[in-house]
């Protein structure tokens, strides 16, 4: 077995290498996409079908919009975590109205969030007044799976 000072260095190593790799000097990654590339995939306006448990199917539009970043008044701080991961999010504004009613034009918070270097799906994140939209949104594909939840749970299909 390895002595225990064998295994320090080999600790040591490790954790350097990894701080190497994502401690301020680190190279800025190569990113296969940029910010008008993650506009394009979920601002503007939707449509579908939206299920809620124990309910008729209704149709539904969701508007969305891009909001400016917000810069921190005063500082801030990011703390590296040892593994990093690469992640790009857009903070979204949006609305929401269903034919039946049931949510007539709901205003709606949240953000879209890509994790890796690549876009080739990413996570929508959606919360208003008394429902909250989530799910994972495949680029290369044009309709979208959401889950319901809040007041109400079920789910909705969305497409351009």
């Amino acid at each position: 077995m390895f002595s225990s000072v064998t295994k320090h260095i080999a600790m040591g190593a490790l954790f350097c290498s990894l701080l190497a790799a994502c401690g301020p000097e680190a190279a800025e990654p190569e990113y296969g996409f940029g910010e008008a590339d993650m506009q394009n995939a979920i601002v503007g306006d939707w449509s579908g079908t939206l299920t809620l448990t124990g309910q008729m199917p209704t149709s539904f539009t969701l508007s969305i919009a891009r909001v400016p970043s917000m810069q921190p008044a005063c500082g801030s701080r990011t703390f590296s975590a040892p593994a990093c991961v690469e992640t790009s999010s857009m903070t979204l504004n949006a609305t929401l109205t269903t034919a039946d009613k049931t949510f007539d034009a709901v205003s709606l918070q949240g953000d879209f969030m890509v994790i890796g270097l690549e876009m080739n799906n990413g996570e929508l994140s959606l919360a208003g007044s008394g429902v909250n939209l989530t799910g994972g949104i495949e680029v290369d594909k044009t309709s979208q799976t959401l889950t319901v939840s809040g007041t109400q749970s079920g789910s909705a299909t969305m497409q351009r």
